[in-house]
């Protein structure tokens, strides 16, 4: 058996301990490395989505206020509150209507 350090055969030669731990160090790090990368990845892949689905939230939310809005109008017209401003509004809005004298101005998006 030849001596540590010493070449073998094929001209290798057998790694001292040093060497070995050294080794055993490197691969260590490389594999703590890779897990937190990949942690990473999912953290921000994950916040990422959260940061999404509330914004979607915040949408949804914001719709439902306005059509609760919207239902309180309508259930003060059910209720013959408004009557006037109802007939009015729907005339104009749905109808096209206008006052006798008044001139309606569509603006289109540009």
């Amino acid at each position: 058996m030849p001596l540590k350090g010493t070449p073998l055969r094929r001209g290798l030669s057998v790694p001292s301990k040093k060497r070995k731990g050294a080794l055993g160090y490197a691969v260590l790090i490389v594999l703590l490395l890779l897990l937190a990368i990949s942690f990473s990845h999912n953290w921000m892949s994950n916040h990422q989505e959260l940061k999404n689905s509330q914004a979607k939230l915040d949408a949804i939310l914001e719709r439902e206020r306005l059509l609760a809005l919207e239902n309180d109008q309508l259930q003060r017209y059910v209720n013959g509150e408004n009557f006037d401003e109802f007939l009015e509004r729907y005339a104009r809005d749905e109808m096209g209507y206008a006052d006798p004298n008044e001139r309606v101005y569509h603006v289109r998006p540009g």
